[in-house]
């Protein structure tokens, strides 16, 4: 799944409370549904006004796993493939 991405953008500075919480709260509710959330705050160029923004990805099973749970296949002296060996 791809990356979701929500911007929260107030239209005045008195507004920016407000857009801090509707962030959060989106935030939490993707954090409820399995989502890996980061919460950004950006500012505009044009007149310096912040974008508050959520980034959220989809939490994997596999995250610090290995491919394959094989193990690895090295060239052996006689050039003929072979099984990697622990050698404590």
């Amino acid at each position: 799944m791809p990356t979701l991405s929500q911007a929260f953008l107030p239209t005045a500075w008195d507004e920016c409370e407000s857009a801090i919480a509707q962030r959060d709260q989106s935030a939490a509710q993707l954090r409820a549904q399995g989502w890996v959330c980061t919460c950004l705050t950006l500012y505009r160029v044009i007149d310096g006004m912040p974008v508050y923004v959520v980034e959220a990805n989809p939490a994997s099973l596999d995250v610090g796993r290995e491919r394959s749970s094989r193990p690895a296949r090295v060239l052996t002296p006689s050039g003929r493939p072979g099984l990697a060996r622990n050698r404590a």
